[in-house]
């Protein structure tokens, strides 16, 4: 079973180790000169149809406010090119979370594995007889759109969706694309990676 005051607790501790690096910074004269970012990877039990947090504290407190809009990890290297002047490079992904005229709907993906399996040491490790064409670890891709959530499996094809629990400016419904338009949006993703997508529906 979930151990939710175990998870609490280490929330209690993480948020008390942020305390002490932004107490040394203002105690040391830096905080003011400091990019800080506080970021996860995922939500609690590896769920990565919920929101979470990210944070980045830039000098002088300079724009600071709240996005609603959904952002994605890959957006933080090139938010911090864009605050000090410079250029995204062409490989890399991502986009500014300065940008003066955001893409509030853009698409954000993920991937993940259900290819697990334990050790002599019963620790999960990725299965090496799993690691292979067309999508090697892969089992299935997410697709976030606005408030709303969409999971392919990569092996039976199934579909699920719903709805970003706690999703605070969705948008309008009508605005959204639809499940044609998101499976087109994956498949065209996938490709786009390298992946072969000709076993796909």
């Amino acid at each position: 079973p979930w151990m939710v005051d175990f998870y609490d607790d280490t929330l209690i501790t993480f948020d008390a180790y942020i305390s002490e690096v932004v107490n040394h910074l203002k105690e040391n004269g830096q905080f003011d000169n400091t990019i800080l970012i506080i970021y996860t990877d995922h939500n609690k039990q590896f769920k990565v149809n919920e929101r979470i947090p990210l944070i980045i504290h830039f000098p002088g407190g300079k724009y600071a406010g709240t996005v609603t809009r959904n952002e994605e990890n890959l957006d933080i290297a090139p938010t911090i090119l864009d605050y000090l002047g410079q250029p995204q490079p062409d490989w890399m992904g991502g986009e500014s979370i300065l940008k003066e005229d955001p893409n509030s709907q853009r698409l954000i993906f993920s991937f993940g594995t259900n290819e697990m399996k334990p050790n002599e040491m019963d620790v999960a490790f990725l299965d090496p007889e799993q690691d292979k064409p067309p999508f090697y670890q892969f089992s299935y891709v997410n697709v976030i759109d606005c408030q709303m959530w969409y999971s392919f499996n990569l092996t039976n094809f199934a579909w699920l969706s719903g709805e970003v629990r706690g999703y605070v400016s969705p948008c309008d419904p009508a605005d959204l694309l639809s499940p044609e338009e998101i499976r087109q949006a994956m498949y065209q993703r996938l490709s786009q990676d390298g992946f072969d997508i000709s076993s796909l529906p």
